[in-house]
């Protein structure tokens, strides 16, 4: 895991607009070198859909997200995009974290990744900023399935294994393509209680 300071960019969110190029394909879907992202996507899928099993088996509670954070920032770290770790601390009804709450075992859940544009002028842009949440909620599952949960009382019924996975391979993808803007990935801790958001 990196604690590597991530580039301090002001972020907005933004949704790519475009034509469709002769091949039937949205413009804004065909990467630098010709490949289609879906092309990219196809290549993904596997591994990607192994992550999201494995994340739904293992749901972890508001703030409590630190083996999916390490799952997370092991994939990041997998391609080499700068990240930083133990973000979003839960500062209790006090509504405060002191230093030592940061570098305990009371830091955050959260991760935040940057990847930068692929070229130097397309780093003085604003980056697009892409968010997923992490934590589960506390449910019995009784799904039967075989990636069910492994931590009693704990569910990913909401759907937060999917949106990390999703996330994640938005990460991978964006790293092989050309990107003519930085992005930045914010990997949610608490989303379910408030307070995280």
């Amino acid at each position: 895991m990196s604690n590597a300071l991530v580039p301090t960019v002001p972020v907005r969110v933004s949704a790519a607009g475009g034509g469709v190029a002769a091949s039937g394909v949205p413009a804004s879907s065909i990467a630098a070198n010709g490949v289609a992202i879906e092309t990219f996507i196809a290549e993904e899928l596997a591994e990607l859909k192994a992550i999201r099993r494995d994340l739904h088996s293992h749901p972890e509670l508001s703030f409590q997200e630190r083996r999916t954070a390490g799952v997370v920032a092991r994939e990041l770290a997998k391609l080499g995009i700068a990240h930083k770790v133990g973000l979003g601390a839960d500062m209790g009804a006090g509504g405060s974290a002191s230093i030592t709450d940061i570098t305990t075992d009371r830091s955050g859940t959260g991760i935040v990744g940057y990847l930068p544009a692929s070229t130097a002028e397309g780093n003085k842009l604003t980056a697009v900023g892409l968010r997923a949440d992490m934590d589960a909620l506390p449910i019995l599952e009784a799904t039967g399935k075989e990636y069910s949960s492994v931590n009693p009382g704990v569910m990913h019924a909401c759907g937060h294994d999917g949106h990390t996975t999703m996330l994640i391979g938005a990460a991978r993808v964006l790293s092989r393509m050309h990107r003519p803007r930085p992005v930045t990935f914010i990997f949610q801790p608490a989303e379910e209680g408030g307070g995280g958001a």
